[in-house]
């Protein structure tokens, strides 16, 4: 997903990620950071429903873990050579959009976009 935020001309996600069992820390390892205000991260919630400690956490394509940043490079390169993505009509709803990008690139590449 960064090669792909890159190649559309850079993204930037946001997630909610729980502090249980460590998902949080793991996804802060993949290139996760927390989402702050001024430089200061935003405090972590507890979520009501599942009764779990919740942080923000926001993705940059632009800086991804430094650990990942060749392969994410690699993978710019083989996409911008090997993948052409066509849409027929600009009047597609976003889901119907993601499933021609899913089906052009698990085409192209064998790799599979959950819809």
């Amino acid at each position: 997903m960064y090669a792909l935020g890159e190649i559309l001309g850079g993204t930037v996600g946001i997630s909610t990620a729980t502090m249980r069992h460590a998902s949080s820390a793991i996804l802060q390892k993949l290139g996760g950071s927390r989402l702050g205000d001024g430089g200061q991260p935003l405090p972590s919630y507890l979520d009501p429903k599942y009764r779990c400690e919740m942080q923000l956490l926001q993705f940059d394509t632009s800086n991804p873990a430094s650990r990942y940043a060749d392969a994410i490079s690699g993978l710019i390169g083989e996409m911008r050579t090997s993948v052409e993505v066509l849409i027929a009509s600009s009047q597609l709803s976003v889901s119907q959009s993601l499933i021609c990008l899913s089906s052009a690139v698990g085409t192209r590449t064998g790799a599979v976009l959950a819809t």
